[in-house]
């Protein structure tokens, strides 16, 4: 978009997160010719609105969350595909052991809580089990082939309801707001 116009340096992108209402980060996308001065009004004014914004220093695909998330996505799907534990079990580990650290420390901090030479060790004898296949796995292309594409059609990893849609949303919303309450408090 930037090439198109005759100001390059004035484009930026920002990547919201979904519900934009209640998350707070928002990605501040720099693209190659992008000014720091554009990067640093878009970040204030982001800021103003009671945004947390980040600035992606290189435009890769995915930016920083969707990349982290779906590392997430196809380590779990992985497990699941390859009979290790159910989407209920993953998701349990996901919310009861991963998630209540998240908000208060982040994957890199916790690395360094744990210690980056600990992280190292293990890194060296868990990568190579990890799934790492650059292409969708077979197991989603399936579920998909099969109109199991979640929530729109009522299965996915689950079985969806309206009323568990709207549970699960809910249930959601009233944790973000709380957060959001606690820290402005």
């Amino acid at each position: 978009m930037a090439a198109a116009t005759s100001r390059p340096g004035k484009v930026v992108g920002t990547h919201f997160w979904n519900p934009p209402y209640l998350l707070r980060a928002v990605e501040v996308v720099k693209g190659v010719g992008t000014t720091d001065e554009t990067v640093n009004v878009t970040r204030d004014l982001l800021s103003k609105v009671g945004k947390k914004p980040v600035v992606v220093n290189k435009d890769v695909p995915g930016q920083i969350g969707i990349r982290v998330l779906y590392a997430m996505i196809r380590e779990a799907s992985s497990l699941v595909e390859k009979g290790v534990a159910s989407p209920e079990d993953v998701d349990t580990v996901v919310k009861e052991a991963l998630g209540t650290r998240l908000p208060v420390v982040g994957v890199l901090e916790l690395a360094d809580l744990s210690g980056v030479d600990l992280v190292l060790m293990v890194s060296k004898r868990l990568f190579k089990d990890l799934d790492n296949d650059p292409q969708p796995s077979t197991f989603l292309e399936t579920m998909v082939a099969e109109g199991r594409t979640g929530i729109k059609s009522g299965k996915g990893f689950y079985n969806w309801t309206p009323d568990n849609i709207a549970s699960t949303i809910k249930k959601r919303d009233e944790h973000l707001l709380k957060i959001l309450k606690e820290e402005r408090g």
